[in-house]
């Protein structure tokens, strides 16, 4: 998807009915006959330029296209198809944080499935944990006049989503909820289930827990940590600070965070690993010291094969299929209703034991 100027696009009109000319919209409230004056050409000059048809030299094209950008014009891309008397283009957007997670595959697969009984279609993006990108995105996503947006992917930046609340456009939040912000959302029982987890490692008799999570902007990392957290308080026991790792991104930081911590003279004995690539680089640091069956090890989130491994991996796993549907199904509840109160949905997690999670802590290494 391609950037795009905010100021150049204005807030939705109700009732828009089929227009063949393609309509360019603008922070300024000009004209296209301004673009025509300021690039010395007709406005049918103009109309065939931004709507890409042929026989315009490529002088001319430069010329307009010169005018369009000065004067902050964009085309509205969803004017030039057919639309619905009320406005709708019977498409939403999503934006995910990563495509390369199975994670946001199968919720991007669940969503597409319910909004197709719909007759809905989805634009989707991956923002790759770049809030910058998440801008990018949501202004392709504004000027395409999407019914509304959905979004996996939402950082600290809240300015990210000014541009779409200024345009009436819904917004529902999936997995992430944002922080400090009355929004619609549907997320797992992160916190519940990172304390449920804890205190099973507990439970087996862990009092060195190492717990490694993702950023704190991820609202998602904030949340497994409370819990982390919470599971230590109800059991009477302070968590040793050099045990909790953050802002860990990929499978390689996972595994070398492990390793460094392995190597300490107070190494843990349990491992609580907050996402399902930070636990793939954790059982790399396990597997390569051939300790996979000496330190227990939890992970949020299952990946396919966690079950073929000796020992299986223990998982707090997320119901994406629900998550999709329901955040699909709220989306389609709050185009037709986006003056209505915020809405949250919690879907519970299961835990899926299988071994790795039942080692108890050996005296001597």
């Amino acid at each position: 998807m391609n950037d795009s100027e905010t100021d150049a696009i204005q807030p939705r009109e109700k009732n828009l009915e089929l227009s063949n000319a393609p309509k360019v919209v603008s922070g300024r409230n000009m004209t296209m006959r301004q673009v025509a004056a300021e690039a010395g050409v007709g406005l049918k000059t103009v109309s065939r330029v931004v709507n890409g048809e042929h026989y315009v030299s490529k002088e001319t094209q430069a010329r307009v296209w010169k005018a369009v950008e000065k004067l902050h014009y964009q085309v509205d891309v969803r004017a030039r198809s057919l639309r619905r008397s009320d406005g709708r283009a019977n498409t939403f957007g999503l934006i995910v944080s990563s495509v390369d997670n199975p994670f946001a595959g199968q919720i991007q697969s669940s969503i597409e499935d319910t909004l197709r009984l719909k007759n809905y279609t989805l634009i989707t993006g991956s923002s790759h944990e770049d809030p910058s990108q998440t801008g990018i995105i949501m202004n392709d996503l504004v000027r395409r006049r999407v019914d509304g947006i959905i979004l996996n992917s939402s950082g600290d930046d809240a300015s990210n989503l000014d541009l779409a609340v200024s345009f009436g456009i819904p917004l529902v939040f999936i997995d992430r909820k944002p922080s400090g912000l009355a929004a619609n959302y549907v997320t797992s029982n992160n916190r519940e289930a990172a304390k449920s987890a804890t205190s099973r490692l507990i439970a087996e008799g862990h009092r060195s827990i190492l717990l490694m999570t993702e950023r704190m902007a991820a609202q998602t990392a904030v949340e497994r940590q409370l819990g982390f957290r919470d599971a230590f308080k109800e059991a009477g026991i302070t968590p040793d600070e050099n045990n909790i790792i953050t802002g860990i991104s990929n499978s390689l930081d996972a595994q070398k965070a492990l390793v460094a911590a392995l190597r300490r003279v107070d190494a843990p004995t349990a491992v609580f690993s907050a996402q399902n690539f930070i636990t793939i680089g954790a059982l790399h640091a396990l597997y390569d010291a051939s300790l996979q069956h000496d330190i227990a090890l939890i992970g949020f989130d299952d990946f396919e094969l966690f079950d073929l491994l000796d020992p299986g991996v223990s998982v707090v796993s997320q119901n994406c299929a629900e998550l999709g549907r329901r955040t699909a199904e709220l989306m389609l509840e709050k185009v037709d209703a986006v003056d209505s109160p915020p809405r949250s949905i919690v879907i519970p997690t299961t835990f899926i034991q299988r071994g790795s999670g039942e080692i108890s802590p050996r005296t001597a290494r």
